[in-house]
């Protein structure tokens, strides 16, 4: 499957390389674990640390902190940034809603999310913190929730309630009201959700989404992939019509090399035969692409003829499309005869 565009972004870590040092982290996993102790034995069940108590429940079984000792050097560096001096940020003393107390209920969210029961997040659907309540819903929101979630002002829950309903049967409406929201983030999201959701009902939307010239074009691309995936190849056949015709906006030309992937129509192989002849390298390479994940060993001279075309940038793409047919690149040994050796 072709990931055309990915809308989330990362979690604001940098990483760093094994033989790295980042100051003020320790070098060593049993660095820093004794003076976490008193953390997830001194909990007190106040409102404002309810998430951060679960997850302080739950790491001593899973040593998070042994494992991953870049955790125990951030775990001080929000207490020395948010904590009044003297005081830990995870006792009943902490002034309600400091910065280290967000941070902590963020991480103990992402934490329960990754290896705790959803049930465990639930109360943190009332949390005030919109980041802490958006992790929630993704891993704990009920339908009524989350089609709720999909009007909130805050961009981040109506991306969580997408995701949310992603994972639930029967919510194909709400999904689709998404795709006008009038954030290109959540639509692209409600996009990719509806695909994967197989939810051919949403055709006729996605349609208008994918043919919407005033649209992100990002999102107009994945509508025309999803499009494919649902069996629609009418619009993705009609911009590559237009896009060797006229030339065109790249992403949309790729978003319709991805729906023709899937096609197992003889006349769609021949549609990416031609555009192997467009004057986007990008675009030419997509296609090459495309070709060998449909098996079209019919294209193996255009393809060896497409690598001599084409500049370093893109010709990678249809080296890996003729190893994919079982042909080596100019240059290199022919898989079959090292076969043979």
């Amino acid at each position: 499957m072709f990931v055309l565009c990915d809308f989330e972004g990362d979690d604001g870590f940098s990483s760093t390389g094994p033989n790295e040092r980042r100051e003020g982290a320790e070098t060593s996993a049993d660095e820093g674990v004794d003076e976490l102790a008193p953390f997830w034995e001194e909990v007190a069940p106040s409102p404002p640390n309810q998430v951060a108590n679960l997850w302080f429940r739950v790491a001593p079984e899973l040593e998070l902190y042994r494992r991953t000792p870049r955790q125990v050097a951030k775990h001080k560096r929000v207490k020395a940034a948010g904590a009044p001096a003297g005081t830990n940020p995870t006792k009943p003393g902490a002034p309600a809603g400091t910065p280290a107390d967000r941070a902590l209920a963020r991480e103990a969210s992402r934490i329960l999310q990754r290896v705790g029961p959803a049930a465990l997040l639930r109360p943190a659907l009332e949390a005030t913190d919109p980041e802490v309540r958006a992790i929630a819903l993704e891993a704990a929101g009920e339908s009524p929730q989350l089609c709720a979630a999909l009007s909130d002002p805050w961009e981040t829950l109506r991306l969580a309630a997408v995701r949310g309903l992603s994972r639930l049967p029967g919510e194909a409406d709400c999904l689709a009201a998404a795709l006008n929201d009038t954030s290109p983030a959540v639509r692209g999201a409600a996009v990719g959700a509806l695909g994967d959701a197989q939810v051919k009902a949403a055709v006729p939307a996605l349609r208008k989404v994918a043919g919407d010239a005033t649209g992100p074009v990002l999102v107009r691309a994945e509508a025309l992939a999803v499009l494919g995936r649902l069996g629609d190849l009418g619009p993705a056949r009609t911009v590559l019509e237009t896009h060797l015709d006229k030339g065109g906006i790249v992403p949309l030309a790729l978003g319709s090399i991805a729906a023709l992937a899937e096609s197992k129509e003889p006349a769609d192989r021949a549609r990416l035969r031609r555009v192997l002849d467009s004057k986007e390298g990008a675009v030419a390479a997509r296609a090459a692409h495309a070709l060998a994940l449909l098996g079209d060993k019919e294209s193996l001279d255009a393809l060896r003829a497409l690598r001599t075309r084409l500049g370093p940038r893109h010709r990678d793409e249809v080296d890996q499309a003729l190893e994919m047919l079982g042909v080596a690149p100019a240059g290199e040994a022919d898989p079959a005869d090292l076969d043979d050796e």
